[in-house]
Formats: C-alpha cells, structure tokens, sequence
C-alpha cells in the first residue's frame, strides 16, 4: 500500500469530455462553409447555374447558414471546453 500510495498519491483530474467534439464540429462547419461558398460562386459565375438559378441560390445560401452555425456550435463547445478546464485546474483535490 505505501508503494502505491508513492507512485500514484496524487490523484489525476478528469478530462471534461467535448474537446474533441468540439473541434469536429468545428472543423465539419468549416468544411461546410468552405463547400456552399464555392456552390455561390459558382451560381453567380457565368455561364449562370444549371438549372433554376434562384432556387439553386436559395439552397446555397442555406447551406452556407448551415455551415456558420456549425462553426458558431463548435467555438462555443471549444470555449465552454476551455473554461472547464481551466476552472478544473483551479481545483484542490483532497488527498484521502
């Protein structure tokens, strides 16, 4: 028991989950943005669209909404994240 209590006495933090996920979802929404934007200019460039240039615009834009709020979820996991972290080194654990 001493020997244990030697090598591991002090206990390790937890790793508050969502890093990861955060930087997926950032990074998916990044890809997304990325993908409509070309889809835009694209439709804006000549020769005009495939199809309905309208309706193939609305989707575009849709898409790049899609991708911005994406970005906007992931920076908020990564930030809340963040602070976890930061507010779980702060904290003393007591030894038993």
């Amino acid at each position: 028991m001493a020997l244990r209590a030697g090598l591991f006495g002090r206990p390790t933090r937890p790793k508050p989950p969502g890093l990861v996920l955060g930087g997926v979802t950032f990074a998916f929404g990044a890809l997304v943005l990325s993908q409509a934007m070309a889809a835009s200019r694209r439709l804006n460039g000549s020769p005009a669209g495939v199809g309905d240039p309208d309706g193939e615009y609305v989707l575009a834009a849709f898409a790049e909404l899609s991708g911005v709020v994406a970005l906007l979820v992931g920076a908020v996991i990564l930030i809340d994240q963040g602070v976890a972290v930061r507010r779980s080194r702060k904290t003393v654990v007591p030894h038993p």
